[in-house]
């Protein structure tokens, strides 16, 4: 006699799909063969049958239906939107948006330089955030940025270069991914007057990910590559509330594009399933607001500041197209439309060495991420 163990389960994983939905025909289980070698129903010696039939894909829902064992049909449901693929690609996306937006933060120019050359900061990058969305995860990490500033009358520049690893991890425990991240960009500001001004900023970057997947049944690891461009302009103004304070407002425009490369993943449940690359293309709407005061206290100049900035994403879809098991599949989702960030810090120089302290809070639809941070500086 044929018995199942409490909780027992048989995975199914059809080759062929005739799209969304297919219906298969499950056949045979149990038997035995006859004298001409026929396979030949016979469930006598069977007791019982498996608690659950399921899916081998974790894309993949599977109902059953039928008289008895022998004779069961099984219809087999894809769902684009659950791939192991589709989860990464969100998770990439969100992770270079988020690359840029705590960069821009910790990059920006001030409201206006002072007279001097060349001056050299050394900042590090903490990688620290959480989605909360469906297909949430939890990232972290750190790095470090090269930051040089000058001014040269009514021009101030910046550029940077900086890098970090970070890691990954999905809420459903089926996505990990180590990342090195490596970032490059400029800005230049003009004052018109004391008051106005107006400037361009451009960004970079690339992060190159180790990815481990799991599926219901086996797992996978693959290298894939994401970057992201980013180009604004801006307009300011900053009016003096005494000698020593200063408040101010910025407007930008830009255009943002997030691109993630095509790759593999094969895994035991789905078998080899090719996901296309796909580029996020929006524009990008900010509106920042900040106060600045420039104190003299003992021979230190003291240098707090305050900043509240939102940024808005006009375009947030993005698509995951792969192919699976002989069909084309589309996913589509979208990241969230908007990033809020508060910053307050406190400045000190004296000479040519300057030291920065502060804290920020920065949130979106689903994310959210707090810092604390630091920036020493050598002004030549």
């Amino acid at each position: 006699m044929l018995s199942f163990t409490p909780n027992s389960h048989l995975y199914i994983a059809p080759k062929n799909y005739d799209g969304l939905t297919t219906t298969i025909e499950i056949g045979t289980l149990f038997g035995h063969y006859d004298e001409t070698g026929e396979f030949i129903s016979d469930i006598q010696y069977v007791d019982g049958f498996f608690d659950r039939v399921e899916s081998a894909s974790g894309m993949v829902d599977l109902s059953t239906a039928g008289d008895d064992i022998n004779h069961l049909t099984a219809v087999a449901t894809v769902h684009p939107e659950k791939s192991l693929g589709h989860q990464s690609r969100y998770m990439a996306m969100t992770g270079e948006l988020n690359s840029l937006m705590s960069l821009q933060a910790l990059t920006s120019l001030p409201s206006r330089l002072p007279e001097e050359d060349w001056k050299v900061s050394v900042i590090p990058w903490y990688i620290d955030y959480r989605d909360s969305s469906s297909m949430g995860f939890d990232s972290d990490g750190g790095g470090v940025i090269l930051r040089a500033v000058a001014n040269s009358g009514k021009l101030d520049a910046a550029l940077y270069l900086a890098t970090a690893k970070e890691q990954s991890n999905s809420h459903n425990h089926n996505l990990q991914s180590d990342t090195t991240r490596f970032a490059i960009g400029a800005a230049l500001n003009y004052h018109f007057t004391d008051l106005v001004h107006t400037g361009v900023r451009i960004d970079g970057g690339i992060g190159s990910s180790d990815w481990n997947v799991r599926d219901k049944i086996g797992s996978d690891q693959t290298d894939i590559d994401s970057t992201y461009y980013y180009a604004e302009a801006h307009v300011g103004l900053d009016v003096p509330i005494t000698d020593e304070q200063t408040v101010g407002v910025k407007v930008a425009a830009g255009y943002l594009g997030i691109k993630q490369d095509g790759f593999d993943f094969n895994t035991i449940g789905s078998g080899l399933v090719h996901y296309d690359n796909d580029t996020l293309n929006t524009a990008v709407f900010r509106a920042t607001a900040n106060w600045n005061g420039y104190f003299s206290v003992d021979g230190y100049t003291v240098l707090p500041a305050v900043q509240l900035g939102v940024a808005y994403l006009t375009n947030t879809e993005f698509d995951t197209n792969f192919s699976f098991s002989g069909c084309r599949f589309t996913a589509q989702d979208e990241l969230g439309s908007y990033v809020a960030n508060a910053t307050v810090g406190i400045g000190f120089r004296k000479d040519n060495v300057s030291l920065e302290l502060f804290a920020s809070q920065q949130n979106g639809d689903d994310l959210s991420s707090r810092t604390f941070n630091a920036r020493i500086g050598y002004a030549f």
